[in-house]
């Protein structure tokens, strides 16, 4: 293929851009899906020419789900808005590279202003805060709670396995990172609402004592949204001296709404936060943003991430020596790569940076609400409808409860085949040992009117 065959190729493509960045399909699920393994694997064996590329590059999204369309309410979904999507795009096409200042410093600044002004609406100092972008959620826990293990080994000078405690609902990419960094994880018991409870929490804090590294708070469970008393979490971390991370990879797109916000109080205590701009921030996938309350503790005292301090990264330095002057504030590292486990990577977080510079964060706010104000009208139509209800959402989740619809199967063939068939995306979830039917809401302009359907099938079942 020469290169003017390649600028045709992209031309075409772009072609297709526009009609793309609003999720136009009609139903967020495929009617069927169809195994294109042959067609696939066949055409790397052949030079089939750019046409029969390019056909099989579009076919690919009418065999997927669509997380950013309308009507996808299972796990939780992306609503990546056009603006979004378009400066994503922008981002491949100028080959943009963040990996540090010396190659491209444009984009490593936008990143570090848009984790700081994060940083600012969670309530962390301005003389301390920072942060950075990594692919996602698991990966941004992972760092953090590397972090708060290397702590307490240079405080208590030991080189030993310390404890991670946490809620019983707390993700479970928190427990494979403690697992993976040789730390238990002690799992604390919830309330009736999902939290995780104080009271036990501080007995067993008692028992563990100086053991313990880190104790995680969740700002908005996978499976129902809850919130743990962040506060309460907090003071105990500190009276302990553990490292307190915040999960907040779905619900801690709340900072940006003025109207909730509050429902996060106490994450100003936090040692580090995560939370994820391709979940109900509005970006595309993949993009997870890890805050540290003390930045300089990590990159200057830990230096837990760093690679250019390697004996034999010495090209890394190269870096340094050759670097314009940094005219931001005087805490921050040099590179992304001194706050996670990173080097080569490109700016993900300048979208968010887009969103917020172009729209404001009350902007942002307000999308953020109408998703909380949908599910909170579901929630009063399924009262209404007499449709049993586990828990009264907090943030944009709602679990359904059947009495007769007691496992997988039984909500697979009452609520989520036929939403399926009326074009929803659905997913359940496990609430108390019961089966439950599970809708999480994102989307910007969603109405609570436009799922009224899905109750109506759990009343009449």
């Amino acid at each position: 293929m020469s290169l003017e065959q390649e600028l045709q190729f992209c031309k075409e493509l772009f072609a297709h851009f526009e009609g793309s960045l609003q999720s136009p399909r009609a139903t967020p699920v495929p009617t069927q899906f169809v195994s294109m393994w042959d067609e696939f694997r066949n055409a790397l064996d052949t030079e089939g020419g750019f046409q029969e590329t390019l056909a099989l590059l579009l076919s690919m999204p009418a065999n997927a789900c669509d997380p950013g369309a309308l009507n996808y309410a299972g796990y939780v979904p992306n609503s990546a808005l056009p603006l979004a999507r378009g400066v994503d795009a922008y981002l491949s096409v100028v080959n943009a590279v963040a990996a540090g200042c010396i190659d491209g410093q444009s984009f490593v600044q936008a990143e570090f202003a848009v984790a700081d002004k994060l940083g600012e609406l969670a309530g962390f100092p301005a003389d301390s805060r920072a942060g950075t972008f990594v692919q996602g959620g698991t990966l941004a826990n992972f760092c953090a709670l590397a972090a708060a293990r290397e702590r307490w080994r240079r405080r208590h000078r030991s080189s030993g396995s310390p404890v991670v405690m946490g809620a019983r609902l707390t993700h479970s990419s928190l427990k494979v990172a403690a697992r993976l960094l040789d730390m238990p994880f002690i799992p604390v018991d919830v309330t009736a609402a999902g939290v995780i409870d104080v009271a036990v929490l501080r007995e067993m804090a008692g028992r563990y004592g100086s053991r313990i590294a880190a104790i995680i708070g969740n700002a908005g469970t996978t499976t129902a949204g809850s919130i743990d008393p962040l506060d309460a979490v907090g003071e105990l971390a500190t009276r302990c001296g553990a490292w307190f991370h915040v999960d907040g990879a779905y619900g801690g797109a709340v900072l940006v709404s003025a109207r909730h916000r509050q429902l996060l109080a106490g994450i100003s205590q936090a040692d580090s936060f995560v939370v994820d701009p391709h979940k109900w921030l509005f970006c595309p996938y993949d993009s997870s943003l890890i805050v540290y309350r003390n930045a300089p503790e990590v990159h200057k005292e830990l230096r837990i991430f760093s690679q250019a301090h390697e004996s034999d990264a010495e090209y890394l330095k190269f870096g340094f020596r050759h670097m314009a002057e940094n005219h931001g504030p005087e805490h921050l590292p040099s590179d992304h790569e001194d706050l996670a486990l990173q080097l080569s990577r490109r700016p993900r977080g300048v979208v968010l940076w887009a969103l917020i510079a172009a729209l404001g964060v009350d902007g942002l706010g307000k999308y953020v609400d109408s998703a909380i104000e949908a599910i909170r009208h579901l929630y009063r139509y399924a009262t209404e409808k007499n449709v049993r209800i586990p828990l009264a959402p907090q943030l944009s989740v709602l679990l359904l409860s059947h009495e007769k619809w007691q496992t997988n199967r039984d909500w697979d063939v009452n609520w989520v085949r036929p939403a399926f068939d009326m074009g929803y995306f659905v997913s359940t979830d496990n609430w108390a040992g019961e089966t439950v039917g599970r809708l999480c809401l994102v989307h910007p302009t969603i109405m609570g009117e436009d799922l009224e359907a899905l109750v109506d099938l759990v009343a009449a079942g």
